[in-house]
C-alpha cells in the first residue's frame, strides 16, 4: 500500500504519537527500526502499521505483519518519525494495557529520569523473572525510544503500573502483603547480611539524584546499604538495581524454595513429566555438568528434607553402580550429604538451586507460555484433583 500525501489518517495518526501524551492516551507507540520491530513482533504486540521506502527490503519482517506496511517518500518518512534524517523503517505499534502488581517481586522507581537507566532496570529485572514495575511520579516517557533500546524491547511486555502518589503506592503494597525495601548510603545494615520475611518484596529505587523520597524512607520495612569503597561516592541507579535484585532475588528465593518448587515442578503424570524433564536437562546444560534429573532429584530433596536410597531410586529408576554413580556427582561437589542411610541437600547445594532458579522459572515459562493465566491456574487446578484423587484410593482399605 502507498502513501502519497502527509494528511493521510494513518500518518496524522503517526505524528501525534510523537509525544508522550498522546501515546499514553491511545495505548500506542512508535517503533524505529528493524531491530525494534522485531523486538515488539518476538514479544507478541500487534503491529499495526509499518512505513518504509518502496525500494526498501521487506523479508526482514516474519510473513505475519507484511500485509501491515505501508511505502512512501523519504519526507513522508522524516514528517513520521520527527527526525531531520532518515530512518528507513518506522512503525506503529498497539501497548499491552497494565494489570494489578501482585507478583512475588515488584520494583518501585521512584521519580527516575534517565531514559537509559530506566530501560536497563527493566531488562535486569526481566532476566531474573521480574515483571511488575511501579512508576512513580514518573516524567520520564517508558516507551521513548531510548528506553526500548536500553531495555532490548523487554520494556514491551512489562507491567508498568502508574501512581502520581506516594502515599497511594505505599499503601497499596501494604494492603497486597510487600515488605517495602529501600537502598540508602546512610543505611545501618548491609544487603547482604539483612534477613528478609517470607512475604513479597517491593524494591524501591530512587531518583539519579535526590535518591529515593522520604515517604518511602519512613515506611520501608528494610533499609539496607550496598558497601563501597570510599573512592566511590555512589553507584549508577541502574548498576545499583541490579545488584540489589541480584541479591534479594536469591535471598527470597532461599526462603520460599519449597513452596516455589511445589508450585512450579514436581512428580507430575506420565510423558508429561517425562517430557518436562527432558526440556529442563536441555535449558540446564547451558550452566552445569548436572543434568535435569540430578537437579530435580536436588529440588525433591528439599522439599522432603531426607530421602532414602530406596526412594532415591524409585523416583529415578536407577539401581546399584548406575545409582551411585548418578549419586557421586552431586556428593563430590557437595550439593548432598549422606547420614546414616539417608541423604539430605547441604547448604551448598540450597545455595546452587537459588542461583539456578532464574533458568528453572524461564523452562516453566517456556512450557506453559501458549497457556493463559486461566488456563494455568485451572491446569493447577485439575493436578490438584487428580492427585487428591489418587490419595484416597491409597489411603482407602483394600476390600479383597
Amino acid at each position: 500500500m502507498k502513501i502519497t500525501s502527509i494528511k493521510d489518517p494513518i500518518v496524522k495518526e503517526a505524528r501525534k504519537l510523537q509525544t508522550s501524551t498522546y501515546r499514553k492516551q491511545v495505548g500506542k507507540t512508535l517503533l524505529y527500526g528493524v531491530e525494534q520491530i522485531n523486538w515488539a513482533v518476538e514479544r507478541n504486540l500487534e503491529i499495526e502499521s509499518i512505513f518504509t521506502l518502496p525500494s526498501n527490503n521487506i523479508s526482514c519482517f516474519s510473513q505475519k505483519i507484511q500485509d501491515k506496511i505501508f511505502t512512501c517518500s523519504e519526507g513522508i518518512l522524516k514528517k513520521i518519525s520527527g527526525t531531520n534524517y532518515l530512518i528507513s523503517y518506522i512503525s506503529i505499534a498497539v501497548l499491552y494495557k497494565p494489570k494489578e502488581c501482585h507478583s512475588e517481586f515488584v520494583v518501585v522507581l521512584d521519580k527516575l529520569q534517565d531514559l537509559g537507566n530506566i530501560g536497563s532496570i527493566i531488562r535486569t529485572s526481566k532476566g531474573f523473572s521480574i515483571n511488575d514495575f511501579i512508576l512513580v511520579n514518573m516524567q520520564s516517557d517508558t516507551f521513548a525510544r531510548k528506553v526500548i533500546d536500553s531495555s532490548r524491547g523487554a520494556v514491551f511486555d512489562s507491567n508498568l503500573c502508574e501512581y502520581t502518589s506516594d502515599e497511594a503506592v505505599i499503601n497499596d503494597l501494604k494492603a497486597s502483603g510487600y515488605q517495602i525495601i529501600v537502598t540508602s548510603p546512610h543505611a545501618k545494615h548491609l544487603q547482604s547480611q539483612t534477613p528478609l520475611k517470607n512475604q513479597k518484596i517491593a524494591l524501591v529505587i530512587g531518583n539519579e539524584t535526590s535518591g529515593v523520597s522520604e515517604q518511602f524512607l519512613n515506611a520501608a520495612d528494610i533499609v539496607v546499604q550496598i558497601p563501597m569503597s570510599i573512592t566511590v561516592e555512589s553507584l549508577n541507579a541502574s548498576v545499583s538495581a541490579g545488584i540489589s535484585i541480584y541479591e534479594l532475588k536469591l535471598k527470597q528465593v532461599l526462603i520460599m524454595l519449597k513452596e516455589k518448587i511445589f508450585a512450579n515442578l514436581g512428580r507430575q503424570v506420565g510423558i508429561t513429566g517425562k517430557l518436562i524433564r527432558a526440556a529442563f536437562d536441555k535449558e540446564i546444560s547451558s550452566c552445569t555438568n548436572l543434568s535435569g534429573m540430578q537437579v530435580i532429584l536436588m529440588m525433591i530433596m528439599r522439599m522432603d528434607q531426607t530421602m532414602s536410597l530406596d526412594q532415591i531410586s524409585k523416583d529415578t529408576t536407577l539401581f546399584g553402580a548406575d545409582l551411585q554413580e548418578f549419586l557421586s556427582k552431586m556428593e563430590l561437589k557437595h550439593y548432598i550429604t549422606k547420614n546414616d542411610e539417608f541423604y539430605s541437600l547441604t547448604e551448598k547445594g540450597d545455595e546452587f538451586l537459588a542461583e539456578i532458579w532464574p533458568i528453572v522459572e524461564r523452562t516453566h515459562q517456556k512450557i506453559l507460555a501458549d497457556l493463559s493465566e486461566t488456563e494455568i491456574d485451572q491446569l493447577y487446578s485439575l493436578l490438584s484433583k487428580i492427585q487428591s484423587g489418587c490419595n484416597t484410593i491409597l489411603k482407602s482399605k483394600n476390600d479383597r
